[in-house]
C-alpha cells in the first residue's frame, strides 16, 4: 500500500503521494468544518450555481508497515506521517446538474521541512 498525499487510499494530505511504501496500513483524520456562507446564487446566464461555503480545520495520520524498500527508491518501507491544515470548501452546480463539492487547501507537514503543499480536490469523496 502507499501512504500519502490527498487522492489516494491512505490520505495525508500536505505529503507526496506514496511517501510511504509497505505491506500494512492505516490512516486517520480529524476535521472540523464550519459555515462560511450561503450564496445561493447563479453567475447571470452562466450555467454555474454557487449553493454555499465552508471552511475547515484537519489533521491527518497515516503508517505504513511491512514493506521492502526498492533499489534505488528514497522513498521509506515503513513509519508514520501526519499533516495539518486548512481547506476552502464551495459547494456548486454546473450545467443545472446535481450539487458537487470543491475543495482548496493546504497541507503543513510535522515532519520535513516544514513547507505546505497546495491541493484542489473535486467531489464528494475524501
Amino acid at each position: 500500500f502507499g501512504v500519502g498525499g490527498g487522492a489516494s487510499l491512505f490520505p495525508v494530505r500536505g505529503h507526496d503521494s506514496g511517501v510511504l511504501l509497505g505491506r500494512r496500513a492505516w490512516s486517520a483524520s480529524g476535521e472540523w468544518r464550519f459555515p462560511l456562507g450561503l450564496v445561493n446564487r447563479g453567475l447571470g446566464a452562466w450555467p454555474l450555481h454557487l449553493d454555499r461555503a465552508a471552511g475547515a480545520f484537519f489533521v491527518d495520520l497515516a503508517g505504513a508497515a511491512g514493506g521492502r524498500r526498492a533499489p534505488g527508491s528514497l522513498r521509506a518501507f515503513s513509519g508514520v506521517r501526519g499533516s495539518a491544515g486548512v481547506e476552502l470548501v464551495v459547494f456548486h452546480s454546473r450545467l443545472f446538474e446535481s450539487l458537487e463539492r470543491t475543495r482548496v487547501g493546504i497541507g503543513v507537514p510535522f515532519d520535513g521541512p516544514g513547507q505546505g503543499a497546495i491541493y484542489i480536490r473535486s467531489g464528494w469523496s475524501f
